[in-house]
């Protein structure tokens, strides 16, 4: 008997498992995983990283010891052909476990793992809103209900698991690292002389769900009522140049400047009065985590993911929808530099402990969890104890 569990708890150990991502863009997702996978490698699992383009978040990957990338082609981001070449990565590299990232991955990634019989372990990046529409995220949820498990990185997006799979599938939070590009890096704004000029400072992608266009109209506002104030936008996405006419259009060209993705966010937080990210719906953001730990002032939306990590005096709250509300919270933020740094240094110390260290044990902790009950239930697959092929 002692014997057979020992074989039990030594098989259900996670050594060798297969993320696969739709590509290494700028997005929180992909810089999580490239944050995860070295520190995994280093806590002894194996990861080999399967992906279809490359993008900003790969570097951090390359000639990691212990992490294998797979570059995957693809013609386009409907070619069919993905699901064969995903396919025949997993019975190449033949994992204890598929994770998937990003919806694309979730269905094509999924599919796979399910068609060769490979525990699937879905990615929760975002929230319910996210997922109203569309093949893919019915798809998605079907791959969900037939998952070894869901990890989210916030209870908004568990939330809206539950809803979709009831008991029959093990959720788990596991929220998001902050790891600053450069160490020791702290908020360097309360240095600054009152002749220098506030700078406020906006991170994320260009889209709808972030209200950018609310936000524009209140950062219009803003530097047209403070002649010292800079806005740094920095993102990429499909309302760019929308974006842009509107600042032309009302004359602020030189004083909210789109800059487009940076590899320094943490060093332009650490040079910013204010950070501000009015979006409707997140998962676990990674730009209002980063500042938060850097110590930079928050001007943030009243949503349910920023409240599940912040308290009321850890940031000056919004109403996202509404311009007067942007305005009037960014207005009272600067005005009351004092109030903000408090409110700062209180967000900071929330964030104790959250390492990539931190992160890496959780997901290995789910990851033995996951192949424990694989095993009890003797649903383990045929690859669990084999090398992969060169």
């Amino acid at each position: 008997m002692t014997s057979d569990i020992f074989d039990m708890k030594r098989n259900a150990t996670a050594k060798r498992v297969l993320h696969l991502i739709p590509s290494f863009g700028s997005g929180g997702a992909e810089r999580q995983l490239s944050l995860l996978a070295p520190e995994l490698a280093r806590q002894g699992v194996e990861c080999h990283v399967g992906y279809f383009a490359e993008g900003p978040n790969l570097d951090r990957l390359r000639n990691q010891p212990g992490v294998t990338l797979h570059r995957l082609a693809a013609s386009s981001t409907h070619d069919p052909a993905m699901f064969l070449r995903v396919l025949r990565l997993i019975r190449n590299v033949r994992p204890q476990l598929v994770q998937t990232w990003v919806i694309q991955m979730d269905v094509v990634g999924g599919a796979m793992a399910y068609s060769a019989g490979v525990p699937h372990i879905l990615s929760e990046r975002s929230a319910a809103q996210l997922y109203q529409h569309g093949w893919k995220s019915r798809a998605r949820a079907w791959l969900g209900r037939r998952a070894a498990a869901v990890i989210a990185n916030s209870q908004g997006g568990i939330d809206y698991w539950h809803d979709v799979l009831g008991d029959t599938v093990p959720t788990y939070v596991i929220r998001n690292c902050v790891t600053p590009t450069v160490p020791g890096l702290a908020w360097a704004g309360s240095g600054r002389s009152p002749e220098a000029g506030a700078r406020v400072l906006f991170a994320g992608r260009l889209s709808e769900e972030k209200n950018v266009d609310q936000l524009v109209e209140a950062l219009i506002r803003v530097v047209a009522a403070r002649p010292g104030l800079t806005v740094d936008m920095f993102g990429e996405g499909p309302l760019r140049e929308r974006l842009q006419a509107r600042i032309d259009a009302a004359g602020a060209g030189e004083r909210i400047v789109m800059h487009g993705f940076t590899s320094n966010l943490a060093g332009e937080m650490a040079r910013a009065d204010i950070t501000i990210s009015v979006s409707s719906f997140e998962g676990n953001p990674n730009v209002v985590l980063e500042a938060a730990a850097i110590g930079c002032p928050l001007v943030i939306s009243e949503i349910p993911a920023h409240r599940e990590f912040l308290g009321d005096d850890d940031a000056w709250y919004v109403n996202q929808t509404d311009v007067a509300s942007i305005e009037a919270g960014l207005t009272a933020a600067l005005n009351d530099p004092a109030r903000s740094a408090a409110k700062a240094a209180s967000a900071s110390s929330r964030l104790k402990g959250a390492s990539v260290e931190a992160l890496a044990a959780h997901y290995r902790a789910a990851y033995e969890e996951v192949l424990t009950a694989r095993h009890a239930g003797r649903r383990g697959n045929a690859y669990a104890n084999e090398r992969p092929t060169e």
